[in-house]
């Protein structure tokens, strides 16, 4: 829910505002100091509601060694009842909006969280993230850096959904399979009408081909690769099949790459407009950067 939601989320109900209690103390009085309620839950109410600000970065963890999401923080407290606090959980009635940034999980040890719900993480702390996620998804390496060294800087908040966009892949975030295939069949169709407006015959051949389109205008014939995104397409990615076959087949091949996709969807309907055409013909995939994010390995 919090990853749909765009949220975190704490609980201690019997409390309708945090921000009524001014200090730890008056909440821990609030909260009876029986199990569960002492000063390890007060600390974490009273962070929660007032050292946590817009722009700080939260690590969802789920019990002392799991990372299952990185984000960052776009809102103000939301007490329980708040209009705009989008929890639907009983239990867990008060939230801070997120943008997710990072959803891939990752095991970082046994113990690596500390016991409280809410709590800091030393630079010591930041830096083994860094470095558990560029080994073990080095695509994402990037995005750890600048995530964590400051990509918001001074940048006001309206700003954090294009920014989030511009660091991550639609292979992760809010993307579902169904809706990532939406946006490739919407890329599909500015292909399609881009080149048929330049009058070629177009045809679909990417269920059992690595290209996309067949493009043909007397002799002349383009496979073009077609990818589309919702970020900014300064980076897309390619199996090993595509990069084979541009490799093989550079004099005639072309890199339609449609970015900046709003795209978005709820429980019944997805929605899906606007884009923007970046188009690379002849295209040679070696002229461009290319990193491995995984391998094959055969003992």
């Amino acid at each position: 829910m919090c990853h749909e939601k765009g949220c975190i989320l704490l609980g201690w109900r019997q409390l309708d505002d945090y921000t009524v209690f001014k200090s730890q103390k008056e909440i821990l009085e609030a909260l009876g100091g029986g199990e569960g309620d002492g000063k390890g839950a007060a600390q974490s109410v009273y962070r929660f509601a007032y050292e946590v600000k817009p722009k700080d970065i939260v690590v969802a963890n789920r019990g002392r060694s799991r990372i299952m999401g990185i984000g960052i923080i776009t809102g103000d407290y939301l007490p329980k009842g708040h209009p705009d606090n989008p929890s639907e959980s009983d239990g867990l009635p008060h939230a801070r909006r997120v943008r997710w940034v990072i959803n891939d999980p990752i095991d970082m040890g046994t113990f690596f969280f500390g016991y409280s719900t809410v709590h800091s993480l030393s630079n010591a702390k930041i830096e083994e993230i860094k470095r558990a996620y560029a080994h073990q998804f080095p695509h994402l390496k990037q995005t750890i850096i600048d995530l964590f060294d400051g990509t918001l800087g001074e940048e006001d908040l309206s700003k954090v959904d294009q920014i989030s966009e511009k660091i991550q892949s639609d292979g992760q975030g809010f993307a579902s399979p169904a809706l990532r295939r939406q946006i490739e069949l919407f890329a599909m169709e500015a292909a399609t009408d881009y080149f048929e407006s330049n009058g070629y015959a177009v045809t679909d051949r990417s269920r059992n081909n690595p290209y996309d389109l067949e493009c043909r205008k007397e002799d002349e014939v383009i496979y073009c690769e077609v990818k589309g995104t919702r970020s900014l397409g300064e980076q897309v990615f390619l199996t090993n099949g595509e990069v084979e076959f541009a490799r093989a087949n550079k004099l005639n091949m072309a890199l339609f790459i449609y970015h900046s996709i709003i795209a978005s969807e709820d429980d019944e309907t997805i929605y899906i407009e606007g884009g923007e055409m970046r188009l690379f013909s002849p295209w040679e995939v070696d002229s461009g950067t290319i990193t491995p994010i995984a391998f094959t390995y055969g003992p």
